[in-house]
């Protein structure tokens, strides 16, 4: 009973100050309750806890049970990577050593965590070169052809163009969205457009790709890469 009032009283506090914002942190025989501190969702990760990202306290209800069904089908434009279709690969994945040198240089090029790059490359792509979605984005870091024109790359599937440009396509959307993590990650996915207009994540599947991203930087930064 004392046990389940402390995490009441937990939840509350954190989800009162930040609504949009919160890890649940748990493992067998153990719970943390809910965090929104970096350091100590790192920390949590490092000890064997299993910390899930939820936006609002309304929408970790809901996707506990059965997600509403959607009425409103979002247009998908040029530059939105927006997909469910699984990607395909026409080769074998690398290995993270592989890219580290690309990684390591384009993040000192244009000033972006490398972990950061780390996770969208593993979460985009799995470290497949060759990989493609069926919205057409290429590579390692699942660029659009629209937008590698504009970056001046000539070819998507090798790994340094794509990377220094993939990266660099990061550090234009820390730029728009003055370092809002979120709001760059559902721009790199669902395109800054639609993000721009709403200032929020637009779908759910962009809500569930960020949240995939970022449990995979704070597991790069938690592993002291």
């Amino acid at each position: 009973m004392m046990r389940a009032l402390m995490i009441m009283v937990l939840f509350f506090a954190v989800t009162n100050a930040h609504a949009q914002d919160y890890y649940q942190c748990k493992k067998k025989g153990h719970h943390n309750g809910l965090t929104n501190m970096a350091s100590k969702i790192a920390a949590y990760q490092k000890a064997g806890y299993r910390c899930r990202w939820y936006m609002g306290t309304g929408k970790s209800r809901a996707r506990r049970g059965r997600s509403p069904a959607r009425t409103n089908k979002k247009r998908r434009s040029s530059t939105t990577r927006y997909t469910s279709t699984p990607r395909r690969s026409s080769g074998p994945a690398g290995q993270r050593q592989t890219y580290e040198p690309l990684i390591q240089h384009a993040a000192k090029l244009y000033n972006v965590d490398p972990n950061l790059i780390r996770a969208v490359i593993k979460i985009e792509s799995g470290y497949h070169p060759r990989a493609i979605s069926s919205a057409g984005a290429k590579g390692l870091m699942q660029l659009m052809p629209t937008i590698s024109s504009e970056l001046q790359v000539t070819d998507l599937f090798d790994p340094r163009q794509n990377i220094m440009a993939g990266t660099r396509y990061l550090r234009m959307l820390i730029n728009q969205f003055k370092g809002d993590q979120k709001l760059v990650l559902a721009a790199y996915h669902a395109g800054p457009g639609i993000v721009s207009k709403r200032m929020a994540i637009p779908y759910k599947a962009t809500e569930r790709y960020v949240r995939k991203v970022i449990t995979e930087w704070l597991r790069y930064r938690a592993a002291g890469l």
